[in-house]
């Protein structure tokens, strides 16, 4: 709507200078014609061209009021029908009523609607055929006196005012248009920028949301696992308990006089069994912890804490554990992330064998070594093996070729976690449907 009360401004300021011109034209004709004693034959009046003018003052300050749509609305009507009436009187061909029906048109598209423009051009061309069909066949007697007198230089002015007045407003129409289509431009790529920019904090706020997702999984899975060894680590703990019970109480039972050696026999026994308690309690206690620590440990060690967490299930199943590991070999990093490491991962190799008969489990291989800089941890199967298409997505959290029952997708993905982003280091899968399965880990070896 601004752009059209400025080109309305514009038309009304430049029709108020257009008539200003007219009534100075016909005051000069009127002036000659009485120079040369002729009797003045003024064409439209100098009264009504006044008229006309005022008019236009008259729109320009109500367009500064607001009434936009109102005053565009009678200019262009002024303009039409004073052109009508030109061409009424003075024939369908006055150039100067062509003008001007020309400039209402183009006023009519701009200030109101295209639908607008249509219907005064349909009805501007109506009367001109109908005049031109009385002016052809002498209906009526047109008074044609401006084509017997002399083309000036006022005329031409005249013709190229309105033909100013045509462009100036084409030209506003125009800038106007770029102006807005810019705008239109900017705004779209803003709001692309924006889209973006909001795109990039979805995705963001959605990775954060599925780290926290995954994070709650894990202690979920932390003790899941833990809670399905339980009843493995109670029976466990009933053997060495049972050895201090009996120990103790044969100590109590004793009476009189007791041998040194028979006492210390007894004690050391006692003892042996705490520290074999202890030692389930440790390797349990590392399953389930969460901790971020930075130390020196031995790998065996770790192995062996993580094989008594499972000792009750390899039993139960009947599945040999074959280890070969330097006792010496050992790494600085987190002892808690690399049992939880090796607990998944023995307990992938454990479900291999499900529905697999007793007699053809083979035996479980888990070798640690140190080359050059690095350890090489391989902890290999003789399971049921993993599809090929499957080993693809062998470490996408939730994938699972286990009954639902029986697995969640998360130990693998939890396993390339700790090895990636704990160890630095990378992790690899190679397996043969009814051979087996090898998890290969390389751990770089931190100076």
């Amino acid at each position: 709507m601004l752009y059209k009360k400025k080109i309305l401004k514009v038309l009304l300021i430049s029709s108020t200078l257009l008539g200003f011109s007219a009534i100075i034209n016909n005051l000069i004709g009127i002036i000659e014609a009485m120079m040369n004693n002729h009797v003045p034959n003024n064409g439209v009046g100098v009264l009504v061209l006044v008229i006309l003018t005022l008019i236009f003052l008259t729109l320009y300050l109500m367009t500064n009021k607001g009434y936009i749509r109102f005053a565009s609305y009678v200019l262009i009507y002024i303009l039409i029908l004073s052109s009508l009436y030109s061409s009424i009187f003075w024939g369908a061909d006055i150039p100067q009523s062509l003008l001007i029906f020309a400039l209402a048109i183009v006023m009519s598209g701009i200030l109101i609607n295209t639908r607008f423009a249509v219907i005064n051009t349909i009805l501007i061309s109506f009367f001109l055929l109908l005049i031109s069909y009385l002016q052809i066949n002498n209906i009526v007697h047109l008074n044609l006196y401006w084509k017997k007198h002399l083309f000036g230089y006022s005329d031409t002015f005249i013709h190229i005012s309105t033909l100013a007045i045509i462009m100036v407003v084409s030209w506003l129409y125009n800038r106007e248009i770029e102006a807005s289509l810019q705008r239109a431009e900017t705004s779209e790529e803003e709001l692309r920028k924006e889209r973006d920019l909001l795109e990039i904090k979805v995705e963001q706020r959605t990775e954060e949301l599925k780290k926290e997702q995954l994070e709650k999984m894990l202690n979920l899975y932390r003790f899941a696992d833990f809670g399905k060894l339980a009843s493995g680590l109670l029976h466990d703990l009933v053997s060495p308990l049972t050895t201090v019970s009996i120990n103790l109480e044969q100590l109590s039972k004793k009476k009189g006089a007791v041998k040194v050696q028979e006492i210390d026999e007894i004690i050391n026994r006692t003892v042996e069994g705490t520290k074999r308690m202890e030692s389930y309690v440790k390797a349990a206690r590392a399953h389930i912890q969460k901790q971020s620590i930075e130390k020196h440990f031995y790998i065996c060690d770790e192995i062996e804490n993580v094989l008594h967490i499972f000792a009750y299930r390899i039993k139960k199943e009947n599945i040999p554990i074959d280890v070969n590991c330097h006792k010496k070999t050992s790494m600085i990093g987190n002892p808690i992330k690399f049992n939880q490491l090796m607990s998944n991962l023995v307990a992938n190799a454990l479900d291999s064998y499900e529905d697999l008969p007793r007699t053809k489990r083979g035996p479980i291989f888990i070798n640690a070594t140190k080359e050059k800089n690095e350890i090489v941890i391989t902890i290999e199967d003789h399971g049921k093996g993993i599809k090929k298409n499957h080993l693809k997505n062998i470490f996408d959290p939730f994938f699972t070729t286990k009954k639902a029952e029986k697995g969640t997708g998360i130990g693998l993905a939890i396993s390339k976690d700790i090895v990636e982003k704990i160890f630095h280091g990378e992790i690899k899968v190679r397996s043969i449907i009814k051979k087996g399965t090898t998890f290969t880990v390389t751990i770089p070896i931190k100076p």
